[in-house]
């Protein structure tokens, strides 16, 4: 499930396509996040009393049973780049959540080797 919401920023249908573009691409390449629920708060954060350029900030956050609780905040001048970061960012955390689950089912089954070739 998929919920993107808009802070300080107009609802866009091209922006809110591009970060649904980007979450399908993770699902494709770790199908497990289909049955997660993932959030994307887009954010703008501009200051009425000093002058200078906007800063925006895109967060993602994953919670579900094997990708357990995953957030990411990255921040740019431009949205696009925001979200890019933060595209690149959480692939890398999901890689890294991914090999931690097959490092312990491997060390399990090794466990359970030596358990059954004591006996």
């Amino acid at each position: 499930m998929l919920n993107i919401v808009f802070k300080n920023l107009e609802n866009s249908d091209l922006v809110r396509e591009h970060v649904t573009q980007r979450i399908e691409h993770w699902c494709e390449k770790f199908p497990d996040l289909v049955q997660h629920k993932i959030t994307v708060t887009l954010e703008m954060e501009n200051s009425g009393h000093k002058p200078g350029p906007d800063f925006f900030t895109a967060k993602v956050k994953i919670l579900g049973e094997k990708f357990k609780h995953l957030g990411l905040e990255k921040g740019a001048p431009s949205l696009y780049e925001a979200i890019k970061t933060v595209d690149d960012g959480m692939l890398e955390l999901l890689n890294r959540a991914g090999d931690k689950q097959r490092v312990r089912a491997r060390a399990q089954e090794r466990k359970a080797e030596r358990e059954v070739s004591s006996i």
